[in-house]
């Protein structure tokens, strides 16, 4: 069972595919086990093309983040940005955002929730971007894709190091979203959920100082990301 320093470190490396969330993702149970309730639209069940193109879509999702990521020519400015389009195309963000208050966004005042969802986008970059480590030829292979309920593909990756050996399993959990398009709504590494991870810190810090300070502090990390400066 991996250290809670090397789940860090294998959450950081893969979470740098799609940033944060990206959860921001850094999102402990496998998906298989997360229970938590979703926004509920009309869906027909999973088809073979459905968990095709959710295959797809990792794929492409992740070969635009590790070209930002080797891109020696660009600076850091221009990477956040890139990243800021990776999150926005690939990571359902306000359903992600909702996941990580649990039952907290039905307390909050409308101004505290949309103060939260304002600055939450630029959270997950930031904190995504102090966690990342350095990506040498690491590379991802695709192994299955396995379809959950009505709306939702499992796609099951390996992080693999140039030579072929096994660094981490990362089960992506991809939800057709009401458009008909595909989302990120977390990642397990190890077993281990990113969103459940987040989640608790959240909590933690919400029960210790309350809303308030709580978005202060994420709208303070949020506010470092490197295109506010």
């Amino acid at each position: 069972m991996p250290s809670g320093n090397q789940i860090t470190a294998l959450g950081a490396r893969v979470s740098t595919l799609f940033r944060a969330a990206s959860c921001a993702l850094a999102l402990a149970a496998a998906f298989s086990l997360l229970a938590t309730p979703f926004p509920s639209v009309a869906a027909a069940q999973i088809t073979k093309a459905d968990e095709e193109q959710a295959l797809e879509f990792t794929k492409s999702l992740s070969e635009r983040a590790f070209a930002v990521l080797r891109d020696a020519s660009i600076s850091p400015r221009e990477r956040d940005l890139e990243f800021r389009r990776l999150l926005r195309d690939g990571v359902a963000v306000d359903v992600v955002g909702n996941l990580l208050l649990g039952h907290y966004r039905k307390v909050m005042n409308r101004e505290q929730y949309d103060r939260y969802h304002e600055v939450f986008p630029d959270f997950l970059i930031k904190r995504y971007t102090d966690n990342i480590l350095e990506i040498g030829d690491e590379r991802v292979v695709f192994e299955s894709t396995t379809p959950f309920k009505t709306r939702t593909v499992f796609v099951r990756t390996r992080l693999e190091s140039a030579d072929g050996a096994r660094i981490a399993n990362a089960d992506w959990r991809i939800q057709k979203m009401g458009e008909g398009d595909f989302k990120v709504i977390d990642v397990a590494i190890e077993g281990i959920s990113l969103a459940r991870t987040i989640r608790d810190q959240f909590r933690h810090q919400i029960q210790r100082d309350g809303f308030d300070v709580f978005i202060d502090s994420i709208a303070k990390e949020a506010a470092q990301v490197s295109y506010r400066g």
